[in-house]
C-alpha cells in the first residue's frame, strides 16, 4: 500500500507527496505533467527499496488527470 498525499494540482504538473505503507513513512515526492504525462521523481522515499510504491502512486495519479479529480489524499493497495 502507498499514501498520496497532494502538494498541488493547479499548474501544468500535479505533485504528490507519496508514503510506503505507513503516513509516518519517509515521504518522496513525484510529479506528472498533465499534457505530456512525462514523470519525474522530484525526492525518493527512503522506504521505497525496489521502487515499486512511486510506480503504484504514477498509475494512480495517471488516472486522476484523466477524470481531472485531485483529492487532498488517497491510497493505493495491491497484492
Amino acid at each position: 500500500m502507498v499514501w498520496i498525499e497532494l502538494v498541488d494540482a493547479s499548474g501544468d504538473e500535479v505533485v504528490y507527496d507519496y508514503m510506503p505503507e505507513l503516513r509516518t513513512a519517509d515521504r518522496g515526492r513525484l510529479s506528472v505533467n498533465k499534457e505530456t504525462r512525462e514523470r519525474r521523481i522530484i525526492k525518493k522515499s527512503k522506504d521505497d527499496w525496489w521502487s515499486e510504491y512511486h510506480g503504484h502512486a504514477w498509475h494512480r495519479m495517471d488516472k486522476m488527470i484523466d477524470e481531472d479529480v485531485y483529492p487532498q489524499e488517497t491510497c493505493v493497495a495491491w497484492y
